[in-house]
């Protein structure tokens, strides 16, 4: 329950240049919690497919979460990053940027 201006702070966030964290928690009865856990031990044991299994099990805590915070820290580039790259770029050398960030982020780079 983070509202629609979520997904847009967290845009504004990654192009900004900052590294994003969204918090948020749900509350499970102890059956809620014991039926779930007999469904991640089930599937991060299985022999076939482990981690899409297991991944559709995580999913299934990943709903109707009560958003309790998003922080935007930044996240300040070794000395000399965007030197080296433009250099390398302008000596003829393909430069590729590798990333798991947004790609907002990166294009701050």
């Amino acid at each position: 329950k983070g509202g629609s201006w979520l997904a847009e702070d967290v845009e504004n966030y990654a192009r900004a240049g900052l590294r994003t964290l969204v918090i948020a928690m749900k509350r499970l009865t102890q059956s809620e919690y014991e039926e779930w856990d007999a469904k991640y031990k089930a599937a991060s044991t299985a022999i076939k497919d482990r981690d899409a299994k297991t991944r559709k099990v995580v999913e299934l805590l990943e709903t109707r979460l009560d958003l309790l915070a998003l922080t935007g820290v930044e996240d300040k580039l070794q000395e000399n990053v965007q030197e080296t790259l433009e250099a390398l770029r302008h000596a003829g050398v393909r430069v590729w940027m590798l990333t798991g960030d947004k790609v907002e982020t990166a294009i701050c780079i």
